[in-house]
Parts: C-alpha cells; sequence; structure tokens
C-alpha cells in the first residue's frame, strides 16, 4: 500500500483524544469544558453555568440522547441563550462518538473531511463508541479584516477554487494565504477574505447563472465561455469497509480514480471551463443509488459519469436516456446497456469485440503464415470463436490443433523451421493456459513462434512470464501508457505533487475518462459530440473511437493497442487498431 493510502487509512479509521483533561473543568477563549460528575444531569450543568439546555445541545449534540460521567461538555461562557452571531465564533464543537461511527462518517455529517477533524485533535487513538471528539463547527464563519484601503471583501462561495479565485481575481493561492492566513487551514464556503484591488480586476461574474439551451456562447475556438457545466460523478468507494486494520482495496482503487479525474478537472478548469463537481458514494448497492438520483441537482446534470458495477447502472441509464445527459460506463466491459441508451457511453469494449479485433489484426498482419490455432473441442468450428472466424475468413487456410489431448511434443509436425509460426490461443482456463504455455515454451527452442493470446496470460502466477517472453507474446489491450509521453510525465508529476503516491492505474483511467469527456462537453455544449470524433485528445493510456451499436443504441469504444512482449524482455506497443461490431 502507498503511503499517501496509509495516510488516507489512518484518516477513514483512526481520530485523535482531545487534549481536555477529564477529572476537572478547563476554559478556553469563550467556552469552558465541563467533564460530567456522577450525579449530574444535564439540567443542572446548565444551571451551574447559567445556560439553558438547548445552549448545550448546540455545541455538543450528542448529548440530546444521554450524558455519561466523566464525559467532555463545551459550555458556552456567556450567560443565557447563544445567539446565532455568537455560535458563529465557535470554531469547534464537541462531538460523542456514536456505535459503529467512523471518522469519515462524522465529517461527512459536519460538512468537512476527515483532515479537518484530525487538525483539531492532537493524540492518535481508535475512535471508540463514547468518545469525545472535537469537531469543526458547520456554522462558524471567520471574523473578515479590515478592508479599508486597497482591499475588498469577497465571500467564499460553494465550488470556489484557488483555480477559481485566481480567474476572477488574478491573485495566486501564495499571495491570497499571505494576505488571509485563515485560507491555509482549506477554502470553506462562508468565508469572508480580502482581496487586493487592483486596477484591472474583472467584476466579479455570477458563477450560478443559468445559459439558455438556444443562447449562442460559443467563442472562435467553439469552446462554451460562460457556460456552467454539472458533472456527476457516481463511484463505489464503500468507506465503510475501512474500519479495520487495512483499507479495503476497493477503496484505495476507486480513489485513485477518483484523484486521476479530480486532476483533468484542474486542467479544465485552468484552461477556462466553468465546473460544478458532484461526487457520490454508490456503496457497490442499487438501492443507495436509487437514493442519489432522487437528489435534486440530478436533473440539471451535464454528464453523468458511472455508476461502475452493472447492477448499480439499470436505473440511472434509464434515466439517463429519458433527459439525454450523456453517460459513461468507466470500467465495465458489460454492454448489456449500451443497446438501451443512445446516451450511453462504454470505455472498455467487450470480450466479443476484443476478439473481433484479435481476428482482424491476425488476418492484417500474418494472412498467408503458418497459422494454428489451438482449440479444444469443436471450437474449430464454431463460427463465434477466432478459430471458427479465421477458418471462414482465410477459406480454412488455418490449422485447428488440441494441444491437450495430444502428445507434449506432437505439435511439431505442424511446424516450420524456416519461418515464423503463429500461434494464436484464446483460452482462458488457467490450468490449461499454463499446460499450453509450458509446452509451447519447450518447442520454441528449435522453432521460431509469436504467440497471440490474451492480456490476461500476464496475470495468471501460474504462468512463467519469462516463457511469454521467450514466445513473443502478442495481444490487444485497450489500454497502454507510454511513460516517454510528456502529457503522461506531467500527470505523474501532478500526481505525486498532490497526493505523494505513484499513480496507478485506476488513476490514468480516471484522468482520461474526465479530460476526454469533459473536452468534448466543452466544445459541443449540450449537442454532444462524441469523444475523440473532432477533436485531439491528449489521453494518457487510452485511445477514443466509439462505434454506436445500433441505430437506437449507445457507443462502445472499440480502440486497441498491439501489446508486444519479445525475447529481450521488453515490453512494447506496436500499434493501434480499430475493430469493427460484429
Amino acid at each position: 500500500m502507498s503511503c499517501r493510502l496509509k495516510l488516507f487509512y489512518f484518516v477513514i479509521v483512526f481520530t485523535f483524544c482531545t487534549s481536555i483533561s477529564a477529572q476537572q473543568n478547563s476554559s478556553n477563549g469563550n467556552f469552558i469544558y465541563h467533564s460530567v460528575k456522577k450525579q449530574e444531569t444535564l439540567y443542572s450543568i446548565a444551571k451551574e453555568h447559567g445556560v439553558t439546555p438547548e445552549d448545550i445541545f448546540r455545541y455538543n449534540p450528542s448529548a440530546k440522547e444521554k450524558i455519561k460521567t466523566g464525559e467532555v461538555l463545551q459550555i458556552p461562557k456567556k450567560s443565557g441563550s447563544i445567539d446565532d452571531k455568537a455560535q458563529t465564533k465557535a470554531k469547534t464543537l464537541i462531538y460523542k462518538v456514536g456505535k459503529g461511527e467512523s471518522l469519515y462518517f462524522i465529517a461527512r455529517k459536519y460538512n468537512c473531511t476527515p483532515e479537518d477533524i484530525l487538525k483539531i485533535n492532537p493524540g492518535l487513538s481508535p475512535i471508540k463508541k463514547g468518545m469525545n471528539i472535537n469537531v469543526p463547527n458547520p456554522d462558524f464563519i471567520p471574523e473578515p479584516k479590515s478592508s479599508k484601503g486597497n482591499f475588498t471583501e469577497y465571500r467564499i462561495q460553494s465550488g470556489d477554487t484557488y483555480y477559481s479565485l485566481k480567474r476572477r481575481f488574478g491573485e495566486d493561492q501564495e499571495n491570497l494565504e499571505k494576505i488571509n492566513p485563515d485560507l491555509k487551514d482549506g477554502i470553506k464556503a462562508g468565508m469572508i477574505i480580502l482581496i487586493p484591488k487592483r486596477a484591472d480586476s474583472l467584476k466579479i461574474k455570477n458563477v450560478d447563472k443559468e445559459i439558455a439551451p438556444g443562447e449562442n456562447t460559443a467563442a472562435a475556438d467553439g469552446k462554451k465561455k460562460d457556460q456552467i457545466f454539472n458533472i456527476g460523478l457516481y463511484l463505489p468507494f464503500c468507506f465503510d469497509l475501512n474500519d479495520s486494520l487495512k483499507i479495503a482495496s476497493q477503496t484505495a482503487n476507486y480513489l485513485e480514480f477518483y484523484e486521476g479525474a479530480m486532476i483533468a478537472a484542474e486542467d479544465m478548469s485552468s484552461e477556462g471551463m466553468k465546473l460544478k463537481m458532484y461526487t457520490y458514494d454508490t456503496n457497490q448497492d442499487p438501492k443507495a443509488v436509487e437514493q442519489l438520483i432522487k437528489k435534486p441537482e440530478f436533473l440539471s446534470l451535464d454528464l453523468i459519469i458511472g455508476p461502475v458495477y452493472p447492477n448499480c447502472q439499470k436505473i440511472v441509464s434509464s434515466l439517463s436516456a429519458k433527459n439525454r445527459i450523456p453517460m459513461v460506463s468507466p470500467l465495465s466491459s458489460d454492454s448489456h446497456f449500451a443497446s438501451a441508451n443512445p446516451y450511453y457511453y462504454q470505455i472498455n469494449p467487450d470480450r466479443n469485440l476484443r476478439l473481433k479485433g484479435t481476428t482482424d489484426y491476425i488476418i492484417q498482419n500474418y494472412k498467408g503464415r503458418n497459422l494454428i490455432c489451438l482449440s479444444q473441442g469443436n471450437g474449430g468450428n464454431d463460427p463465434n470463436s477466432i478459430p471458427g472466424k479465421l477458418k471462414q475468413r482465410l477459406s480454412g487456410k488455418v490449422t485447428v490443433y488440441d494441444l491437450w489431448s495430444d502428445s507434449p511434443t506432437g505439435i511439431e509436425s505442424l511446424l516450420n523451421a524456416e519461418t515464423e509460426n503463429i500461434i494464436i490461443l484464446t483460452e482462458t482456463d488457467e490450468a490449461k493456459v499454463s499446460v499450453a504455455v509450458t509446452r509451447l515454451n519447450t518447442v520454441s527452442k528449435r522453432f521460431k513462434i509469436i504467440l497471440i493470446g490474451l492480456q490476461e496470460y500476464t496475470r495468471m502466477k501460474s504462468i512463467n512470464i519469462e516463457y511469454l517472453h521467450d514466445l513473443k507474446l502478442h495481444y490487444l489491450s485497450p489500454y497502454y501508457i507510454d511513460y516517454n509521453n510528456r502529457n503522461t510525465r506531467n500527470f505523474i508529476a501532478k500526481f505525486r505533487s498532490n497526493y505523494s503516491s505513484e499513480p496507478s492505474q485506476y488513476a490514468y483511467q480516471g484522468y482520461d475518462v474526465m479530460i476526454g469527456f469533459l473536452t468534448s462537453l466543452w466544445q459541443s455544449g449540450r449537442k454532444f459530440i462524441v469523444p475523440g470524433s473532432e477533436s485531439r485528445l491528449k489521453l494518457l493510456q487510452a485511445d477514443y473511437n466509439f462505434q454506436r451499436v445500433s441505430n437506437f443504441g449507445g457507443f462502445i469504444n472499440s480502440t486497441f493497442f498491439v501489446i508486444e512482449y519479445n525475447d529481450s524482455y521488453d515490453v512494447h506497443c506496436s500499434g493501434k487498431i480499430n475493430a469493427t461490431l460484429p
């Protein structure tokens, strides 16, 4: 696990104990911290400090249920009830941890991040039921500094970032934090900050302005300069799985997808695209998705990314089609919904399209060679299998051989010692693949062999990776990362800077999906052109060539990279192929 993910794990699972003594009362600023004694009641405590029970509830929400001996309560010093203005002066509240509650759950409840809670709770300790922790007051607004002289006041709006502030006021993050030290704790909606007055400052734009569908907002480059795009990101973070000593691998994967997507969103924002992001935890639960789509912002979305799993996509796909909202299936290769939703975009090609592409690749590059398909049973007669497709398209000029039923060296009679022999293997059973690769590796010492197979073979633990290099394995993959590419290097640098970790394939996928579809959305607005059809996308590990599955269906990406292993133990991409739908 990366250092960043380890840190995230602690953010999710652990919190810090308060430094307040449980044996005596103490005070800090406008508050007294009262340690509950035996036989004390909420009303006796309120009377002792000259406040009402409602005042105590306001700063200690869990006190509404029950208070226990030793529990620390945050009591306002001021006598009488506390008005709303005074409430905003309290930066923190005390929260009593309930049964089964995680730090992420509490942070979400108080509209903050786990990191915000950790900053105000020194001393590491696991979260336990009944523990008292400090939480940020969601109603707190820092007192604005004087706006005399060369400064104007600005109240932070929901969705504001350093990128958006720089575009509006021309001030970068470093300068804003020097003028407004509270920003170092994070940008929070409601904060009032000082902005230097500048002669060239533009008037603050209304970021909530709605653009009528028929209004012409396109600039000379075709991009929608004034339109605000609402993006919905539905990912199965499953944070509830992380209350253990190890972060769930699923959570880590989709966090990296999200992080890659956010870098892409920042890149588009820095170019001038106005975005409003809505991110949801689907928890891999169709019932959770049903609740999420009832949120009022759903019908305002311009683009839906996810859900990931097909069992969660049904209702979202139906509403996507009904409301004409483009929906991206970012990872699944299940094409079930593509046939029924004309606004559905599937990034991962399904198995049938991959096999069709492999057949096309073999015919384009190895027609006339000594082609031998390894198949068991009636595979050579199945028109939907690669052997069957090759026999049909090459008029039988391909040999189908059952390697598993014959002797280990029986295949030698079919091999040509003078030229390369193209062996085609599309079996997916690991035991059978292992037997085939081992036997082929033995005869490869005497014959030149190129093995055309599947990407899955590189992940099978029972197969010696050296054998795949000796056999010069070729396969098609929808993904390939060129680490010499400048865009890839820039992404890696940003990811390291933002998250102190190395990006996984999920991070690259998140970036590509977001950058590809945001680019198309920005260029075409709600008319939405197919990504890749009218622009040169700067993708990192994929290439988009979407084909419509039917007259009334959606789109599937059909681009594959040709990946080659060689006996020098290198792995490289030798080109691309666009498969045609069956």
